[in-house]
């Protein structure tokens, strides 16, 4: 189950799309709307704070709940209601991310964190010589490409 579609949630569609895993996308969103009908196979149009969203998604038969919602209240909620599976979360920081890991979710991703780790790796190769300062903006090209055609190609199988 995904909680959320927007740029991380797509990406995790995206990726059990391509393991040939089943999910279903829960999405409170009216912007929302025409990417889920053009690209998800399944989803529910709904607030994922009520019961009954969830009920409807099948939250019982679940074997993995991520959630791509940053507010914290969505994220003890989800804790609940995922109670019994594996519950992945996304924090807006570390202090949060740990209070989350002991309130028992399995994983909290930390995207600031992950972004900070990307640009030292960068810059360590800079400084450590082992890329051209000029060869930054064609790698950063590159890696969007690769991105975008990781996307595109699990949509067209």
């Amino acid at each position: 189950m995904v909680l959320g579609y927007g740029r991380i949630g797509r990406r995790v569609v995206a990726a059990c799309e391509e393991a040939g895993r089943e999910y279903i996308v829960i999405e409170n969103d009216p912007s929302m709307r025409p990417l889920l009908y053009q690209d998800a196979e399944h989803f529910v149009i709904g607030d994922g704070m009520y019961e009954y969203v969830w009920e409807v998604a099948g939250v019982e038969d679940a074997r993995l709940v991520i959630s791509t919602a940053t507010q914290r209240r969505v994220s003890e909620y989800v804790l609940q209601v995922g109670a019994g599976t594996e519950v992945l979360l996304r924090a807006d920081g570390p202090d949060e991310a740990a209070a989350l890991r002991e309130s028992g979710a399995s994983f909290v991703i930390v995207p600031d964190m992950l972004a900070a780790e990307r640009l030292e790796s960068l810059l360590r190769e800079l400084l450590g010589g082992e890329m051209d300062p000029e060869e930054l903006p064609d790698r950063h090209i590159e890696t969007l490409e690769w991105l975008e055609g990781r996307r595109l190609n699990s949509r067209l199988g």
